[in-house]
């Protein structure tokens, strides 16, 4: 009965079961932008309405009356059920924008865009950020303020619409580097006053919010107080106010990059570390629960392997999550490791042991790695870079696979997404009903056959 559901689940990404799922059918894409500036932001709301955000070149008329092209913020609305809307410019078209742009959707289908401006004439430039409720459309970019000269921004909304916005600013003390600054905004109402969550010396790196179903979340760190060893540190938010921010991790960090998810408490982490391991890239995965009122207590996933890039995560309304991340044992190519996969059960439970997704995921350059979506039942989709995409129709170049498993059951056979280019910085997402919706950026690299530019798939 369980490979039955499995195979039957599995009809959602291929057309057939069996051996010959590898060289099934690609789900149907589109193209959004055919040269995209920057890789997507995707946010999928429970109804399966979705958001993608990019940076894009967008036509101007300069000073002279001639047009030119600005580097802008991009958008495209997938209304549930519907197909994705042309490209809009949403950012002020006087002036391009920088790289740092991120995209929040919350379960109502409420959205928030933050991103900063290029002033040539300035040190300092403030966050903007454009906000659309629910079924709306985005609204002009206001300023954030207290934000002037704050960078790598990270925004968040809630499943009540409530926005978190963070940024890194200097903490004006000298040998301190940055500091985390934050600033929340009620549904429908203006944000509030910056405040910094941070110590006033972390050495700050890599910040990043979320917020759960009711609008409680956290905000997540690498820092390095007073130049030690770097470890993660966060701040929970509930009731509208930040706690003290404190370490979560018990040993100096490993990677750059971390991963947070909302859920209804406040938010989980995960992220690696060397677990005493001197050098290479042997380590652990480890993941903690962050809320007021609750001490953090770290808890191991993974032990001893090769590990290659971040941990991913996500969390449901109904505190189900998915931890996916890439490792390599001892007699395996690091730059062709294996995706594995943990899941949470329940908000109190604990993650379970690693399962194999698929057994040859990607070590690249770009850090694209693997994302997983989930749903309101726990059927969980995750889609990866491969380095194996001959055996999947799509060719030599680094490539995108999707996997899918319900609780429970196996993990289907990998089956192909990008259409032969170079593909890079997927992410996906999932309804509440399952539907999930993927979004990359492809080039031909050689494959005359492939798609190029940001392309977005509807995965059902």
């Amino acid at each position: 009965m369980r490979a039955l559901r499995a195979c039957l689940l599995a009809l959602a990404l291929i057309a057939v079961c069996g051996a010959g799922a590898a060289r099934a059918q690609q789900p149907p894409a589109s193209t959004l932008d055919t040269n995209p500036i920057s890789t997507p932001d995707l946010g999928v709301d429970a109804q399966g309405g979705a958001v993608v955000a990019w940076v894009g070149f967008a036509p101007t008329t300069g000073s002279g009356g001639a047009t030119t092209y600005v580097d802008a913020v991009q958008v495209s609305v997938r209304p549930p059920g519907g197909a994705f809307s042309p490209p809009q410019p949403i950012s002020d078209l006087r002036s391009d924008v920088t790289r740092d742009v991120a995209l929040g959707v919350g379960r109502r289908g409420d959205a928030a865009i933050v991103w900063r401006a290029v002033d040539e004439e300035r040190s300092g430039t403030p966050i903007v950020v454009s906000r659309r409720p629910a079924g709306g459309t985005f609204g002009r970019g206001t300023a954030i303020a207290g934000s002037t000269g704050g960078r790598d921004p990270a925004v968040a909304v809630g499943g009540e619409g409530s926005v978190l916005v963070t940024w890194l600013d200097g903490s004006g003390r000298r040998g301190c580097g940055n500091v985390v600054w934050a600033a929340r905004a009620k549904a429908g109402g203006p944000f509030g006053k910056a405040v910094r969550v941070s110590g006033p010396c972390a050495q700050a790196s890599a910040a990043q919010a979320a917020l759960g179903p009711d609008g409680r979340g956290a905000v997540a760190w690498r820092a390095r107080p007073s130049g030690g060893e770097t470890e993660l540190q966060a701040s929970a938010l509930r009731l509208g106010r930040f706690t003290r921010a404190r370490e979560i991790s018990q040993a100096p960090i490993a990677a750059v990059d971390f991963d947070i998810a909302g859920d209804r408490t406040g938010a989980t982490l995960a992220w690696r570390d060397a677990g005493g391991n001197v050098g290479g890239d042997a380590g652990r995965v480890l993941v903690a629960r962050i809320a007021g009122g609750l001490a953090p207590r770290p808890r191991v996933v993974a032990s001893g392997g090769r590990l290659a890039g971040p941990p991913r995560l996500v969390a449901n309304a109904e505190g189900a999550a998915l931890l996916t991340f890439e490792q390599a044992a001892a007699n395996e190519p690091l730059h062709r490791p294996s995706v594995l996969a943990s899941r949470r059960p329940s908000i109190d439970g604990g993650f379970a042991k690693p399962q194999v997704v698929a057994t040859c995921g990607a070590a690249d350059a770009t850090k694209t790695f693997a994302f997983p979506a989930l749903d309101a039942k726990g059927i969980a989709t995750i889609v990866f870079q491969t380095a194996c995409g001959a055996p999947l129709g799509i060719g030599p170049n680094y490539g995108l696979a999707i996997a899918a498993a319900g609780p429970g059951d196996p993990w289907s056979a990998p089956v192909p997404l990008s259409s032969g280019g170079y593909a890079v910085g997927v992410e996906v997402g999932m309804a509440d009903g399952g539907a999930a919706v993927a979004a990359w950026t492809e080039r031909a690299f050689g494959a005359p056959e492939a798609i190029e530019g940001l392309r977005v798939a509807i995965i059902r």
